[in-house]
């Protein structure tokens, strides 16, 4: 799963919150249907709170027992393969989706990124095991004259 392009919001990058939200829209298009029902509960990704379902599973929502993990447990990479354990987690109070974790400040940190860098991610998962892995970089468009 590639994305077109996402924007750094100055959130992404405050020394306070230390976290990176991925739009609804990547999630429900591109990311959500690549993982495991497993994976979505860890995650707490649920829609439509109000009427208490996952609507994939169309089942009563249940909130993972594991919450206190803070999500599901990904590696994401930045663009020089150096690969940090994050968790991907929906908050309650917002409905955001975003990658957290006490190595989110170091991965903003040697990422370089700045209010409205355009970025792009890619999701995967790992050979051993199916683990689910992204990799965040800058958005550069390289130009060549043959």
């Amino acid at each position: 799963m590639e994305s077109d392009g996402e924007k750094i919001y100055a959130s992404d990058i405050s020394g306070r919150l230390y976290r990176f939200i991925i739009s609804k829209k990547i999630l429900k298009e591109k990311l959500k249907p690549n993982m495991t029902s497993e994976e979505i509960a860890f995650a707490n990704i649920v829609i439509n709170r109000e009427l208490g379902q996952n609507v994939e599973e169309g089942q009563a929502w249940k909130r993972k027992r594991g919450r206190e993990q803070d999500g599901l447990t990904v590696t994401v990479y930045d663009k020089k393969g150096r690969d940090y354990l994050l968790y991907l987690t929906m908050w309650d109070s917002s409905e955001a989706i975003v990658l957290k974790g006490a190595n989110y400040k170091e991965f903003h940190r040697r990422s370089n990124f700045a209010t409205d860098d355009l970025i792009e991610m890619w999701a995967f998962k790992d050979e051993d095991g199916g683990k689910l892995c992204f990799v965040i970089g800058k958005k550069f468009d390289i130009k060549l004259s043959l």
